[in-house]
């Protein structure tokens, strides 16, 4: 039986990794044909405790979790989690013309910055409709499935007429604590697309 040494040091099948090549083909087909309205089949409860948890070691208020939608000139917000965010869930999407999130989809370069209401480049639409301001911004580029599918937001918040609360700001530490539960999540999630490609989430 012919096999490959992959970097673990592990023998496979020849014919287990070329299986794998179509796999990801098939994960790719199948993010494609369902996101982002499906998103909410492969969320799981445990992949939102994550993310969750992730974002408040890095002290944010809230976290949003944006996808391209199919002709991707524009980010959905497809969940959040913190003040006042879920309202808007399912309700607005980004422009991909305009906004740091955007920017973040664009690149695919994580941006980690304070001081962020008033500055040029930050949308404020959605401060504007949620009655906040945001001051301090962490987005990280979400790739799953073979391909980036869109950004993991968390912000800091204050009030529109809020001038005395001092600002706190994100570090270096909260940008690596968020890139480590969106990086588990990612793997979270093409384990659940693969699961559902070979039907054990049915069993």
């Amino acid at each position: 039986m012919d096999t490959v040494q992959n970097s673990l040091n592990l023998l496979a099948p020849q014919e287990l990794s070329e299986l794998g090549y179509r796999l990801r083909d098939s994960l790719a087909r199948a993010a494609d044909s369902m996101l982002p309205e499906g998103f909410s089949e492969l969320y799981t409860p445990l992949m939102a405790s994550v993310l969750k948890r992730g974002c408040q070691s890095a002290r944010a208020d809230a976290v949003g979790i944006w996808l391209a939608d199919s002709e991707e000139d524009q980010l959905a917000l497809v969940s959040g989690h913190g003040r006042r965010v879920e309202e808007s869930v399912g309700e607005y999407k980004q422009p991909l013309s305009s906004g740091l999130i955007s920017m973040v989809y664009a690149t695919g370069q994580a941006f980690c910055e304070n001081g962020i209401h008033g500055r040029p480049g930050h949308s404020p639409v959605l401060d504007e409709l949620l009655g906040v301001k945001t001051e301090a911004m962490i987005a990280v580029p979400f790739y799953f499935a073979q391909h980036i599918r869109g950004v993991v937001s968390c912000v800091q918040l204050s009030e529109l007429e809020d001038k005395e609360t001092p600002a706190r700001g994100f570090s270096q530490n909260d940008l690596r604590e968020v890139e480590l539960a969106t990086a588990s999540v990612q793997r979270l999630l093409d384990l659940r697309l693969i699961e559902h490609l070979l039907g054990w989430d049915e069993q």
